[in-house]
């Protein structure tokens, strides 16, 4: 699968921004707190952390002294949900003080708006269920996972199923709301390929002084994996770029010229004159083609004001549907969110060495599958999808099936398992997601988002109230160079 790239800039913008390029202004102290996009990425970041430390500072000390905790320590669903609490709220709070700062409004705006939230979300959680059965199912074949007795009956079934429903729900907004939501987003805006890989070096060096064990090669392995997808994309974003730069080079000799058709100057005639504003599109000819209220005679138009029936940039608008552009997701695409892809699962994997039951497979397949989610976003439009498979698959793992997570087992879950044989095969203390068929199933799960999001070709339908449903984020100008 090719990488998506960046959306053609408007034509209005590109050549005065070949302008600037050539006459840069002398920079002032602003430059160093503001770029293109309002306040630069570091600085955004930096004030988040100072931001959730101090939040997450005066919610522990509350905790604390209202004796919210359960008492005898353990991995327990009213701490979980308390904990968890805590730290959305310190995060969701950071984060709409930064989105106020940076002008977006609400913090929806990092990956958390997009079309149909709910039913992704319950399509993340049915997938991220199934995902789960699927390698627990794997683990039983093989022999290394024994089913015991039953844990819970009756109520208690019920009461500690919604329990941990609650308390994972809670999980899944906190992790992908800090990873996937605030960081991919903000990162996506602030990333080159240098950078991106300074970070992930700096992450493996951490690794090696804070880690004991074999866990660090988890974080080494997808750190090490990203590196050629990565310069891949920095090279078809350096190619790109020179096309872009050429074409518009190429458009601004037409001095403005009626009829210079896509901008190309192929010597504008008089019998060219007014076709289409001086951009042809291929099948539309006369004067006014492709202004108000003319038909749109190809399928390369794009909808105007009282065009019926027309596709292509619009993909299938209707009677008074309009143009979706896409303001609601607009960190989707571009080199920028796969270089963000790469450090956030890298993030990804190297917290989780934190925590005391992991092993390498289990800290390589945290960060495979926040790399998973982040594609989610790619081919939704949305991290609601996730988020419910987060949620899911962590429920599954943790209630429904009993198992260790993250080396972690819980109090109070339905069924019993216990680990059996070689620890590569069967996870060990780490639970399934320590064992090396997490890898395929991760892998399998990404293949089940290509085939229900991606069979269209990667287009990300808006379907916000005053957008048509059949409008797409993505366009394709015919005034432009191919993509």
């Amino acid at each position: 699968m090719e990488p998506e790239m960046p959306q053609q800039p408007n034509e209005a913008e590109v050549p005065s921004q070949i302008e600037n390029h050539a006459q840069r202004p002398e920079r002032g102290l602003s430059w160093v707190f503001l770029g293109e996009d309002g306040l630069r990425a570091g600085w955004s970041i930096s004030l988040f952390v100072a931001l959730t430390a101090l939040f997450t500072i005066v919610l522990s000390t509350i905790i604390k002294s209202m004796h919210l905790m359960q008492p005898g320590g353990g991995f327990k669903p009213v701490s979980a949900i308390v904990g968890e609490v805590a730290g959305l709220i310190s995060i969701a709070a950071a984060a709409q003080i930064l989105a106020l700062i940076e002008g977006r409004g609400s913090l929806l705006a990092y990956n958390l708006r997009g079309p149909r939230k709910a039913v992704n979300f319950l399509s993340g959680a049915a997938m991220g269920f199934a995902a789960l059965s699927v390698l627990v199912g794997l683990l039983t074949l093989g022999g290394w996972l024994h089913f015991g007795a039953v844990g819970l009956s009756g109520f208690e079934i019920a009461r500690y199923g919604l329990l941990w429903a609650v308390a994972f729900l809670f999980v899944g907004l906190f992790e992908e709301g800090l990873f996937r939501c605030y960081l991919q987003a903000t990162l996506t805006r602030g990333l080159n390929f240098w950078t991106a890989l300074a970070l992930v070096v700096l992450m493996c060096v951490a690794t090696a002084f804070m880690t004991h064990g074999e866990g660090g090669w988890g974080v080494y392995l997808i750190g090490a994996l990203g590196v050629v997808p990565c310069l891949m994309i920095l090279r078809m974003e350096r190619q790109w770029n020179q096309a872009l730069a050429e074409y518009y080079a190429e458009d601004e000799c037409c001095g403005g010229e009626g009829g210079c058709c896509g901008g190309a100057c192929e010597g504008c005639g008089e019998d060219e004159e007014g076709c289409c504003g001086g951009h042809c599109h291929e099948g539309e000819e006369g004067e006014g083609c492709g202004q108000e209220n003319c038909h749109c005679e190809s399928e390369g138009g794009c909808c105007g004001e009282g065009e019926e029936g027309c596709s292509g940039d619009c993909c299938g608008c209707g009677e008074g549907d309009e143009c979706c552009e896409g303001e609601d997701m607009p960190f989707l695409g571009g080199a920028g969110f796969w270089y963000a892809a790469w450090v956030t699962s890298t993030l990804f994997g190297f917290v989780h060495t934190s925590n005391a039951g992991e092993n390498g497979v289990g800290i390589f397949s945290a960060a495979l599958i926040g790399l998973a989610f982040v594609f989610s976003i790619w081919l939704t439009g949305t991290a609601w999808w996730a988020i419910g498979c987060h949620m899911a698959w962590d429920w599954a793992e943790t209630f429904f099936y009993g198992t260790a997570d993250s080396g972690n087992v819980a109090t109070g879950h339905f069924l019993t398992t216990q680990a059996a044989g070689n620890s590569v095969w069967s996870g060990g203390a780490d639970g399934p997601e320590g064992s090396v068929l997490v890898i395929p199933v991760v892998l399998l799960l990404a293949a089940a988002l290509w085939f229900f999001y991606g069979r269209d070709g990667q287009e990300q339908e808006c379907c916000e109230e005053g957008c048509g449903c059949g409008c797409t984020v993505e366009h394709e100008h015919e005034d432009g160079p191919e993509q």
